[in-house]
């Protein structure tokens, strides 16, 4: 059994989903709310090493939505001291496997660190879940 830090925002659809799918895989999970969690640039920046800074973003939250602008940082330092400043920013989840830092849900990588079979085609664990019409939390906001 696989030991997994997950780092969510609470209440957020796509997160549970992707916490049953590594359950089902058979890892233990650690969860951990992501947005009051005490960042500092060097912990939030393990998990965002040799990536561009565009790829760190979460493209469904609020700041970038309602921004009508594209954010662009002139360093690591930058882009790191946003996502502090409004966690919604990070792209989650963000996991921890020993000593492996992620950020988003990618399933190719995810197999690659916790030995685990193909996932169904049609699931869509990257993208945030907003269901308008049931009423439920919008995971972004």
């Amino acid at each position: 059994m696989t030991v997994v830090v997950f780092y969510e925002k609470p209440g957020c659809k796509t997160n549970a989903q992707q916490k049953t799918l590594l359950r089902a895989w058979g890892n233990e999970l650690k969860v951990r709310d992501l947005i009051s969690e005490p960042w500092t640039e060097d912990s939030l920046g393990r998990f965002f090493r040799g990536e561009p800074e565009p790829a760190w973003l979460n493209p469904a939250a609020p700041a970038l939505r309602n921004a009508g602008t594209c954010f662009k940082f002139t360093d690591r330092a930058g882009a790191l001291a946003a996502m502090i400043a409004d966690p919604l920013l990070i792209r989650r989840p963000l996991l921890r496997i020993g000593e492996i830092f992620i950020h988003g849900f990618d399933p190719a990588i995810l197999r690659l660190h916790l030995k685990v079979g193909a996932l169904d085609a049609d699931m869509d664990l990257q993208a945030c879940m907003v269901n308008k019409h049931d009423g439920g939390e919008q995971c972004d906001e």
